[in-house]
């Protein structure tokens, strides 16, 4: 990585930074020496923040360098790409991708940037072709995990292609998978009971389209706020651990971990939605970009980060307006904007009490 290590120390000392203040928000400045000097390989994830903090486009950073780069490196590379709905980008990452560095990456994960490439490119009926084979080899494993996230893709697929019925025919496949035994997460739940919601009423059934809306909110309900389910069980550990019973307070801590995991993936999930969203209405398609802002804010945890759910109301409120949907825009408007006050006022009062606010 020797080439890449000298573009990012010239572009470095170009700023005048020192090595602590070019790794700010992006990694260790330990981590930073040993890229510049080819003792260690940024990941993708790395790559991209390191080119924004440096103001220097990515492709630029990586000019000259691309030999040096791992198959797995380019794949997340492309993959950051498709997030934001760059399928041109994207599909010139994983053409640099030999097809015997694929089992590096993985023939599954492969597979499924693939549909995603063709189903970007307007190639939906390619796209859920060999999404469909890869369900069939899933079936025959009996892995129901990957079978549910293999239907789920294609609903969203099918939904970015404004085919709603085809849309609501794979979320109602994925259903069929929770009734066959596969214990969902309750983000998964709420998921998806928010996507036929919304794929239902598109198709003109608005009666059954409430019926799933007060699924999803009296499962959201039920259980409490992803951050509410961590204080609650990082204060159980504390207890436990006050109690000298230190096995099952390490046992709590493992499981507040897990949440916060879960809350983590769920935050990049919404965010790469909005992304996309955001991509198809800088190109003028706020009707293409409506249902991505709409599965964005089904991720959602407002009492998670407040400002964020604050920022994604404001944009799908305006995306409406756009589609001429008036009636839409304040209807949603009165639902959210209610609950993040609340959250904010608990937040305002709490600081002022000499807590910190809510997050």
């Amino acid at each position: 990585m020797a080439e890449l290590g000298q573009r990012l120390r010239r572009r470095r000392l170009e700023l005048g930074w020192t090595q602590g203040e070019a790794a700010q928000g992006v990694c260790s400045p330990a981590l930073l020496s040993m890229i510049e000097g080819g003792r260690a390989k940024p990941s993708a994830g790395t790559l991209r923040r390191l080119a924004e903090r440096l103001c220097v486009p990515l492709p630029e950073l990586v000019q000259g360098a691309r030999p040096e780069l791992t198959a797995r490196v380019r794949f997340q590379l492309g993959q950051s790409y498709l997030a934001e709905g760059d399928w041109q980008s994207a599909e010139q990452w994983f053409r640099e991708i030999e097809e015997a560095a694929v089992a590096e990456i993985g023939r599954y994960e492969w597979e499924v940037a693939q549909a995603r490439v063709l189903a970007l490119a307007g190639r939906f009926e390619l796209a859920c072709l060999l999404l469909e084979d890869l369900y069939e080899q899933a079936s025959l494993l009996q892995n129901r995990e990957r079978m549910y996230r293999i239907v789920w893709l294609m609903g969203e697929l099918a939904e970015a292609a404004r085919r709603t019925e085809v849309a609501e025919h794979q979320y109602r496949r994925a259903h069929r998978l929770f009734e066959q035994g596969l214990t969902p997460s309750v983000e998964q739940e709420v998921a998806l009971y928010a996507a036929l919601a919304r794929t239902v009423r598109r198709n003109g059934r608005e009666e059954e389209a409430h019926e799933w809306v007060q699924v999803a909110r009296w499962r959201r309900e039920a259980c409490g706020s992803a951050a509410d389910e961590r204080v609650r069980l990082r204060d159980l550990a504390e207890l436990a651990l006050e109690e000298g019973r230190v096995e099952q307070a390490a046992r709590l801590v493992e499981e507040a971990e897990t949440e916060a995991e879960l809350a983590r993936r769920q935050k990049r999930r919404a965010e790469e939605h909005r992304l996309f969203a955001a991509h198809l209405l800088r190109q003028g398609d706020a009707q293409a970009a409506l249902p991505w802002y709409e599965a964005a804010m089904q991720e959602t945890d407002i009492a998670d980060d407040l400002p964020w759910a604050a920022q994604l109301l404001g944009e799908m409120t305006a995306c409406l307006q756009l589609t001429g949907s008036r009636e839409a825009a304040l209807a949603l408007w009165t639902e959210w904007s209610s609950p993040i006050q609340r959250f904010f006022l608990k937040g305002h009062h709490q600081e002022h009490a000499g807590h910190p606010p809510a997050q």
